[in-house]
């Protein structure tokens, strides 16, 4: 049975016509991009940085997925409320003209929103005619839907950030911010963890790169301990392996 607290394609489009949603596509669009490809590299501004000049997102894969393509890629990120085709078009004939040193012989233009696009395959299949880029793709929310069908990690993460309040699992994020403000102060990392090191390794050991935690299972504080002793770890050597 399928979850009705998760979002689907009309939700995004919806929430794209929210102002507070201009920030908010970009974070979306790159949880899935890690979530899913092996990536070399990766350069996808969010919230503030989404003013910046140049591309929305450089993007370097080591093999492709049915929505990252394989190779070198390049992203635009859509949040006009009208007139999307035309800045789609926009973008596409000033990044054509100036690719920013992109070679478009051998890049993948990507145009995506979070709101519904029915002219978006239309509009790819006459830019793949020109043959200008290796391919032209254009993603709507129904796309951002399917793909997020895949990705459950990234699908609890934005229907949480649009308030719903999914059934049977919550991100660890999530969690760790409830349980943590039932008390005043709220509880950190350090406070909890003290005298309590050798959890710390123990922790970071059980998760090599790549593998999935959960914080489905188990006592509150056996929960809170494994998400105390990963985030201490990530305040002192920076990220490591994502729990999802």
């Amino acid at each position: 049975m399928s979850n009705p607290e998760l979002v689907t394609a009309k939700d995004l489009d919806l929430w794209a016509r929210d102002l507070t949603s201009h920030f908010e596509p970009s974070v979306l669009v790159r949880r899935l991009i890690l979530a899913t490809a092996s990536i070399a590299q990766i350069d996808l501004g969010a919230r503030e940085d989404v003013f910046l000049p140049g591309w929305d997102g450089v993007v370097e894969a080591r093999g492709g997925t049915p929505y990252v393509p394989d190779g070198a890629s390049r992203w635009e990120i859509g949040v006009k409320r009208t007139g999307l085709q035309a800045k789609a078009q926009s973008d596409y004939d000033k990044r054509t003209a100036n690719p920013l040193g992109a070679d478009p012989a051998k890049t993948t233009f990507v145009f995506t929103t979070v709101q519904s696009a029915h002219w978006r395959k239309k509009w790819r299949d006459s830019r793949r005619e020109e043959r200008v880029w290796a391919d032209v793709r254009a993603y709507g929310a129904s796309d951002l839907e399917t793909w997020l069908e895949g990705v459950p990690s990234v699908h609890y993460w934005i229907s949480e950030r649009l308030g719903r309040s999914p059934r049977d699992v919550m991100s660890p994020d999530t969690w760790w911010r409830n349980w943590s403000r039932r008390t005043s102060p709220a509880l950190s990392p350090p406070f909890l963890m003290a005298g309590r090191d050798a959890v710390v390794p123990a922790v970071s050991g059980s998760l090599s790169p790549g593998q999935r935690g959960t914080a489905r299972e188990g006592a509150d504080r056996i929960r809170g301990g494994g998400l105390g002793a990963h985030r201490r770890r990530e305040q002192r050597a920076g990220p490591g392996p994502r729990l999802r």
